[in-house]
């Protein structure tokens, strides 16, 4: 909400009289110095001088993307709630962005995938108002999409869940932000955590058939076969949803 200061009064017709007496007791200017109707050739009490308003705040845009459907499910129905309770509090606090006020565009359905995301991306930034920003998506291979769009268009993407490794391309992914490390950082995490944390030596590895699964299993095994020395143990493997998986679903 756009709260203006209070603006003193500029002394009216029924107050002309009383205006050069107040400025003489007072100690003010006196009486040619005083300016009631402005323009005036002479000074003004700056007493008497309205307040500025406070300036009308300008809407910037941004264009916020998550997956309706896919493989992560309706993401963007729980998001929606969460940005606009962002929105609020930025909002509230006034001092934030306190000569905008910032407002988002959802974009279609980015489906959790590439091609998807770049369709989605290009109708998002295409309609309505220009966009300073693409906030999303959640999915690695949406992000790939809707980032060829925003460096086309050389607007910044900031994604608070896209964790591929091939993300850290600042040459394909110039204007990309992300709030997470990339799945190789979690990697190498989760090891030091096994190793030198909890002291195992056995452990089973079980995964989704998903793209992103199968991609932080295979860079993990691996960081596993180059630290054979410590005397790393395998006896279970598994993959979700795949032919592995039902006897033990049974």
């Amino acid at each position: 909400r756009i709260v203006h200061p209070p603006i003193r009064s500029v002394p009216t017709t029924s107050s002309h009289v009383m205006a050069p007496l107040l400025a003489i007791l007072t100690g003010g200017p006196a009486a040619s110095q005083m300016c009631v109707h402005p323009p005036c050739d002479v000074p003004r009490d700056p007493h008497l001088v309205p307040q500025r308003a406070a300036a009308v705040k300008t809407d910037v845009w941004a264009l916020a993307m998550c997956p309706y459907t896919g493989g992560l499910g309706n993401i963007m129905g729980a998001m929606e709630v969460i940005m606009q309770q962002a929105i609020d509090e930025i909002e509230a606090n006034g001092t934030l962005l306190p000569e905008h006020r910032l407002k988002l565009q959802v974009a279609p359905d980015s489906q959790c995938s590439t091609t998807g995301s770049i369709a989605s991306t290009i109708q998002g930034l295409m309609s309505g108002p220009t966009k300073f920003a693409v906030l999303g998506d959640c999915c690695s291979a949406a992000c790939m999409g809707n980032r060829d769009v925003s460096n086309v268009y050389n607007v910044p993407s900031f994604s608070p869940f896209c964790t591929s490794t091939v993300l850290s391309n600042v040459e394909a992914y110039p204007n990309l932000v992300r709030f997470s490390p990339t799945l190789d950082g979690n990697n190498d995490v989760a090891m030091d955590v096994m190793k030198n944390v909890l002291h195992y030596r056995r452990i089973g590895v079980v995964s989704q058939d998903a793209s992103i699964s199968i991609s932080v299993t295979d860079a993990f095994l691996r960081l596993l076969d180059q630290d054979q020395e410590y005397g790393w143990q395998i006896p279970m493997q598994s993959k979700l949803f795949d032919d592995s998986y039902l006897p033990f679903e049974e």
